[in-house]
């Protein structure tokens, strides 16, 4: 690896730090992929992030793949959302062939480059440039250098990408930008559907903002009673409350729920008790 691509102790302390942010929101799929896209595009200097996990095996074309769940963040700077929208379109009705990058990213994983690579890495600023893609979408989007990378999560035909995009006249990623993003990207994919909830899990964010309220004070050992009073409700809301959240989570007893969240790792910044009915 060249010198200028090399990680330094505080990129390393700076992914730590961030994974462990990720993992205090990791109950929540929504928000610790936001807070990862959040600050790993502020820190690289990039205008979009986007995350999603996707179904896929590497033996199968590429075409076979079928997005899941997705996270974008960003889009301020000048930046049009509306324009990336149209690029999934595209996506669907054209398949691999639209995005000049893909075919070349696949081929250069199969070849043991990657994973984190940029569109320079890939395919000529002439074929880039003069792209039917490059023309009608992603110039009108208002960006121009993208890096990405895409890792198999530890459910075996599961895949996670990671895509982060740069302003129009905006120098490439660097080597060492490549570098922190494979680095943190595998430690990410590795805790996802463990201490990192995925999209599919229920999550607190699809209960009421007062089942939340209620389920930070199960976590924090409290019983009806002292519930009732933390909130100012009556037991029998609270009860009302408590049943809903088991079946959530598909768990029949405190314990159980106190288990779950233990065994995960999962913390409790994802539900204030400040947060409004």
């Amino acid at each position: 690896m060249a010198r200028s691509a090399r990680l330094r102790l505080q990129d390393l302390r700076s992914i730590h730090r961030l994974v462990g942010e990720c993992r205090e929101l990791g109950d929540s799929a929504a928000a610790w992929r936001s807070h990862l896209l959040d600050e790993a595009s502020r820190w690289l200097g990039a205008g979009v992030g986007i995350d999603y996990d996707a179904r896929w095996d590497m033996d199968l074309p590429i075409d076979a793949i079928r997005v899941g769940g997705v996270t974008d963040r960003g889009w301020e700077g000048g930046f049009d959302r509306s324009a990336w929208d149209a690029v999934h379109v595209e996506f669907v009705t054209r398949g691999s062939d639209y995005q000049p990058m893909i075919v070349p990213y696949f081929e250069a994983l199969r070849r043991g480059y990657g994973p984190a690579l940029t569109r320079a890495d890939l395919i000529s600023g002439r074929d880039w440039y003069g792209s039917d893609y490059y023309r009608n979408y992603h110039r009108s989007m208002g960006g121009d250098a993208m890096m990405y990378c895409i890792l198999p999560m530890n459910r075996k035909g599961l895949i996670n990408a990671f895509f982060l995009v740069r302003p129009a006249r905006e120098p490439d990623f660097t080597p060492r930008a490549r570098t922190i993003v494979a680095e943190l990207h595998s430690q990410i994919v590795s805790q996802i559907e463990g201490p990192l909830a995925g999209y599919h899990e229920p999550s607190p964010d699809d209960l009421a903002p007062r089942a939340r309220q209620v389920l930070r004070c199960l976590l924090e050992g409290d019983g009806d009673k002292q519930i009732a009073a933390r909130l100012e409700l009556s037991r029998h809301t609270v009860n009302f409350y408590v049943r809903r959240i088991f079946a959530h989570f598909g768990v029949e007893s405190r314990s159980e729920l106190m288990a779950r969240w233990i065994r995960r790792g999962w913390g409790l910044s994802s539900m204030p008790l400040d947060e409004g009915d």
